[in-house]
């Protein structure tokens, strides 16, 4: 198999072009340099969809179970939240969804609507997620009568008499059948891929498989960079690096100084020691232990959630630091992040080594919020023969320095501490008797 090919980018896999903004569940391979991605059934728009207005009436089976019925509901209030359609109880309608459950390992849809059965066997609300995207639509390229619109098979990557399981012939496609346990599947000696990327518009969205998100194995499979995508509801972990001798799905424990094999060569993945919402920022803190005198980009996200395994997901990319490792193999890291205070989501981080070896999701931490110093200018504001006069709020128990400037022309602006403090009230009244032979002057709160 030859892995001397240049680094592949695959980018905003699966987006659905018409009503579902947030689901890929399509399967994707990558063996060796081979790509395959998912998609809408050909012709599929929302025209052809047979729920007007988005309302979609579904019955349960009377053999399901409340806990089971719950998570049907659970998995059809991801699509709610994603797109434009909404689930009712079935009552006189001609058309509706009837899900069932079956303990025989079966997942499918039926091509009946009258009603379109949806059977599944390894239930769980990502499962839900993806079988109701075959019931709008949704198809995995690799069995669409079309699938050479979307995906070039590299036959010299394919091992000898394989070729034949990746082609598909048109007359035999069936809604539903032929989906792939994970979403993204790197294996068999794929080497220096990328899937997704850091930059702008280059992360893809991976959910709903029924397994992992992205699975990784051969113990020669390695160099494949898996960053900035969002990676959530997946039926197992959202990265899982799978060595010979690994339980699926399950963690892969950090080893210290990282001198494991494996796929991705089982790069260590970082420990987030504390995540909090401070004023409008959220601040990521954690150390990493692996090969030491190393460079490492962490990977930070956050997801409305933690995954039942404790172990990430990532939904949304937070930002990305870079770091050394010491001579023992340790490094520590901070980022922080300007967008919004995420207090109450659960984070977690990703390690990629130099050469593009990616780590499995850490621990998700939940944000705390950490109170963040404020002030603000209040009245009176008077000039007296003894200076300027005005007011201030605070919030308590931080350091503060009121500073002053005549000029805020000139760069840099020069400005004077006038006094340093601890707020231990809230509010002061404050003279500044350096002013009396000035008839402008600038003021400013800091904290440090």
């Amino acid at each position: 198999m030859q892995n001397n090919l240049p680094r592949r980018s695959i980018r905003n896999l699966g987006a659905a072009q018409y009503l579902f903004l947030r689901l890929l569940l399509g399967g994707l391979f990558l063996v060796g340099q081979m790509v395959l991605a998912g998609n809408f059934y050909a012709g599929t728009s929302p025209a052809t969809v047979p729920w007007a207005s988005g309302i979609v009436p579904y019955q349960f089976t009377n053999t399901l179970t409340a806990a089971q019925q719950k998570t049907y509901l659970d998995g059809l209030r991801e699509w709610e939240l994603a797109a434009n359609v909404k689930f009712v109880p079935h009552t006189n309608q001609t058309r509706w969804v009837l899900f069932t459950y079956n303990t025989l390992g079966i997942n499918n849809v039926s091509a009946s609507t009258n009603p379109q059965v949806v059977n599944i066997s390894s239930l769980s609300r990502s499962q839900v997620g993806h079988e109701m995207g075959h019931s709008f639509g949704f198809q995995h390229e690799n069995i669409r009568s079309d699938q050479t619109n979307f995906l070039t098979v590299l036959s010299n990557n394919v091992a000898p008499g394989n070729l034949p399981f990746l082609l598909v012939d048109p007359t035999t496609v069936t809604n539903g059948l032929g989906y792939t346990l994970w979403n993204v599947w790197v294996q068999n000696g794929a080497t220096n891929n990328s899937v997704g990327g850091t930059g702008a518009g280059l992360g893809n969205v991976i959910a709903f498989a029924a397994g992992s998100g992205i699975f990784v194995t051969g113990t020669n499979t390695f160099d494949n960079s898996l960053r900035g995508n969002s990676i959530f509801s997946n039926g197992a972990l959202g990265v899982d690096l799978v060595a010979g001798n690994d339980a699926y799905p399950g963690v892969t424990p950090d080893d210290t100084g990282d001198a494991d094999s494996g796929p991705n060569n089982l790069q260590n993945f970082p420990v987030i020691t504390n995540s909090f919402g401070y004023g409008f920022s959220t601040i990521v803190l954690g150390k990493l232990n692996s090969g030491s005198s190393r460079s490492f980009s962490i990977d930070v996200y956050r997801s409305l959630a933690a995954d039942s395994s404790g172990f990430g997901e990532g939904q949304f990319y937070l930002g990305s630091v870079n770091v050394t490792t010491d001579g023992t193999g340790n490094a520590g890291f901070a980022l922080t992040n300007s967008a919004a205070n995420y207090t109450g989501q659960s984070i977690s981080a990703t390690a990629t080594s130099a050469t593009g070896d990616t780590s499995e999701f850490s621990a998700a931490v939940l944000a705390t919020n950490k109170p963040a110093p404020a002030a603000a200018f209040a009245a009176p504001f008077q000039y007296r023969t003894n200076g300027f006069v005005f007011g201030l709020t605070f919030a308590t128990n931080f350091s503060y320095s009121i500073q002053a400037t005549t000029n805020l022309a000139a760069l840099p602006i020069v400005w004077t501490d006038l006094t340093n403090f601890t707020a231990t009230i809230s509010s002061l009244t404050f003279t500044d008797r350096t002013a009396t032979n000035f008839r402008t002057r600038f003021y400013r709160t800091v904290s440090p």
